[in-house]
């Protein structure tokens, strides 16, 4: 069995083999084989050794300055992050043998084609179960027909490998993911958001919802959404609330494809999708970068972007508005997160409500814009453009289209290449200034009048200090 990443992590390798307790297992095993295999890269290393594992991860983390975690003392497992090329971080994860030996170990694992095992000691691959076979003909099979029922989590894992890697969920498997959904609930908080997040992730992220709700599991992490299939669709709806929120988060995982993604030619086949090129392309590299950042280290804002797509439609409603709330706190996302989906929202809900959206990109507007909203109103941007097009359907009329994407585009044009004109023009004047030149008291009018100022400049119509300062003095004499 030939691996690609021995050479790419050979160092790690040699030195373990150095300081792991002699005699004892040593074994790479599950998903760095499997991706390796596939020739695709990998930052996750698993291993398996006997004995107390945490004096080697210690070793290994203090050689190559990572850091140390133990994960389960009375598991015996730990955690090493290394720092990684391209901002990359290496997880090696260190584990003791399940089992008697590592036949057995490698068959109370999930699916089978994370069930390889290789002897760094010995240089020889362990693969009872015949993962490598099922992963050349793109199969998922479970280890067990118990698998998923010893680890419910395996049911969210087991559709995102299938969707990840393309590989067709046997009967077997369907079986075993059916049968073990409703244990979901029996799993830590923690341990279904890092999948859930996971699967967010995904470029088929809809795709995947449907294939978890077709197995029963969406009504297990996300309860609040099952209601939504059984409602008829509105008069001015063809489809229903749940149809709908699929809807919009497809359309959401287009415009990430082909502007903030790898672009995807497949998706820019449609006319409506060429044209949102055309339009937001040129912001293609900020749009990255922003979809990039982390307001937690271990989910990217594009993540939490498919989050509140998902759940759009439910707080519209003025009985669900605060579902998404609940349901980010029962994943128990950091405050800031929550904050963040609450505002994109918020922002969104500004934007289909403004009647003529073109009237939106008044300067002075932007500015009120992203004054409230910051950078979660660009977030807000694009999950308008996927809620309008979903709503739209077959039936969305390009000419009305195309004036939703220039408007945005404006929006975005102020925020990345006119930031200092229209979205945070410079200070002319503080409280202190207005307080010296017109003997004010301190108070809300000062905070109006700063305010103010602040929009004429975005406006164009302020531009110096004499001019806000008489600005100052004429509104404050219509105000006597």
């Amino acid at each position: 069995m030939q691996l690609n990443l021995f050479a790419e992590y050979s160092h790690i390798f040699n030195f373990l083999e150095k300081i792991a307790p002699k005699g004892l297992p040593l074994y790479l095993v599950g998903g760095a084989i499997r991706d390796s295999l596939l020739q695709q890269p990998t930052h996750d290393l698993d291993f398996i050794l006997g004995g107390d594992i945490r004096p080697t991860a210690r070793k290994i983390a203090d050689q190559f300055k990572g850091s140390y975690f133990l994960l389960d003392d009375e598991r015996n497992t730990a955690r090493v992050l290394l720092p990684g090329s391209n901002s990359e971080r290496l997880i090696l994860d260190f584990a003791s043998m399940q089992g008697g030996d590592i036949q057995e170990d490698l068959r109370q694992r999930d699916f089978t084609i994370n069930a390889i095992a290789f002897d760094l000691r010995a240089k020889s691959a362990f693969d009872p179960l015949k993962g490598a076979l099922d992963l050349k003909y793109r199969k998922l099979v479970p280890c067990s027909a118990e698998a998923c029922q010893k680890d419910p989590v395996r049911v969210l894992r087991g559709v995102r490998l299938a969707l990840n890697y393309d590989l067709k969920i046997t009967p077997a498997a369907r079986m075993a993911i059916q049968d073990a959904a409703g244990l979901l609930k029996k799993v830590s908080t923690e341990r279904i958001r890092d999948e859930i997040f996971r699967i967010f992730e995904l470029e088929r992220t809809s795709t995947a919802l449907r294939i978890l709700d077709a197995l029963g599991a969406v009504e297990v992490i996300f309860p609040e959404l099952a209601g939504l299939k059984t409602q008829e669709p509105s008069a001015e709806r063809r489809i229903n609330s749940w149809e709908l929120s699929l809807a919009i988060l497809s359309r959401l995982e287009v415009l990430f494809n082909l502007i903030v993604g790898p672009r995807d030619e497949h998706h820019g086949e449609n006319m409506f999708a060429g044209m949102a090129v055309l339009q937001l392309g040129p912001y293609r590299f900020h749009l990255q970068g922003h979809m990039a950042r982390r307001l937690n280290p271990h989910r990217t804002q594009a993540s939490l972007l498919k989050l509140a797509g998902l759940y759009l439609i439910t707080c519209s409603s003025s009985r669900d508005k605060d579902a998404l709330e609940l349901r980010a706190r029962q994943l128990a996302l950091g405050n800031i997160e929550i904050q963040h989906l609450a505002s994109v929202l918020q922002a969104e809900s500004i934007l289909e409500n403004t009647s003529r959206l073109e009237s939106f990109t008044n300067p002075k507007t932007i500015y009120r814009y992203f004054d409230q909203f910051g950078e979660s109103g660009l977030d807000g941007c694009l999950l308008f453009l996927a809620h309008y097009w979903a709503e739209g359907g077959v039936n969305l009329d390009p000419k009305d289209w195309g004036k939703q994407l220039e408007s945005i585009s404006t929006v975005f044009e102020a925020w990345w290449h006119k930031h200092d004109l229209i979205v945070d023009p410079p200070i002319l004047l503080d409280g202190n200034d207005l307080i010296d030149n017109f003997k004010l008291e301190a108070g809300p009018l000062i905070g109006q009048l700063l305010q103010e100022i602040r929009e004429l400049q975005a406006g164009g119509e302020i531009t110096n200090r004499v001019e806000a300062l008489e600005y100052a003095r004429e509104r404050l004499s219509k105000t006597n």
